[in-house]
């Protein structure tokens, strides 16, 4: 403040966890920033999130593709897992490339050559958090799956976890989303994420829906191929948007701001 003086406005941002870092700021400080731009991050709380997209990937690859070192509970390589995932997965999906295409469907992955890195980035997160919160916080033994081509066996074979409830509860604390908010915040988003899809960006519309708040949150998007992948242009657009909602009260219309210049 000394050097530039007083920010107006003061904002929070940040790109993929850093996105989730700033749905949760946003909650829970609204006092210190006058609005948000979460980028390319999941709508969602942590642990249905990770559940989904990160337990279930996990535990889907090991079904169709037997063959990877540990488990989702299980990571016998430590450190190296994530390498050593993404090795053993190339191999399996390359022996089998008509399967590896069902999976990729199965899964809303853009294409089979993203398969080894996504499911390797989601072991490590998986080894990581196993280790951070002591054990597995994820639960499927309710769990119904489906979209496959035979689900009655899939849902009759697949594994199933109890979660551990300390796990659970770290995970519900570092953070459950509530959706309510009482700044602006304009979320941005590529049409094409396979870490994030675009569905699960959604979903925090969904809770400012139940909140009461929607009128505060818009979502927009670029067309961007891949995890936040965004321009200079596209994030300059972005911030002029939210700047203007915050400072004059004009509230962005969803849209493609791969457009604007």
């Amino acid at each position: 403040v000394d050097k530039y003086g007083e920010t107006s406005p003061t904002v929070i941002t940040g790109h993929s966890q850093g996105g989730a870092i700033t749905y949760a700021m946003i909650e829970q400080y609204p006092e210190v920033y006058d609005g948000a731009l979460p980028m390319c991050s999941a709508g969602p709380s942590a642990i249905q999130f990770f559940k989904e997209r990160t337990f279930d990937m996990r535990l889907l690859f090991d079904y169709y593709f037997p063959g990877l070192p540990g488990s989702v509970v299980e990571f016998p390589d430590g450190t190296k897992t994530q390498a050593n995932v993404a090795k053993k997965a190339k191999e399996l999906i390359d022996a089998d490339p008509e399967r590896a295409k069902y999976f990729a469907d199965l899964v809303n992955l853009s294409s089979p050559a993203m398969i080894p890195g996504v499911i390797a980035f989601w072991s490590e997160i998986l080894r990581e958090m196993i280790e951070r919160t002591g054990g597995n916080a994820f639960d499927n033994t309710d769990t119904i799956y489906s979209g496959s081509d035979d689900d009655a066996t899939l849902n009759r074979e697949i594994p199933r976890h109890a979660a551990d409830p300390k796990a659970a509860e770290y995970l519900q604390r570092w953070v459950t989303m509530t959706g309510e908010i009482s700044d602006p915040v304009l979320a941005v988003h590529t049409l094409v994420d396979d870490l994030i899809p675009p569905p699960y960006a959604n979903k925090y519309g969904v809770l400012t829906e139940l909140a009461g708040t929607s009128d505060l949150y818009v979502q927009s998007w670029t067309n961007g191929a891949n995890h936040c992948v965004f321009t200079v242009e596209e994030t300059t657009e972005a911030l002029r948007q939210l700047t203007a909602w915050i400072k004059e009260g004009v509230r962005p219309t969803p849209s493609d701001l791969s457009s604007r210049k």
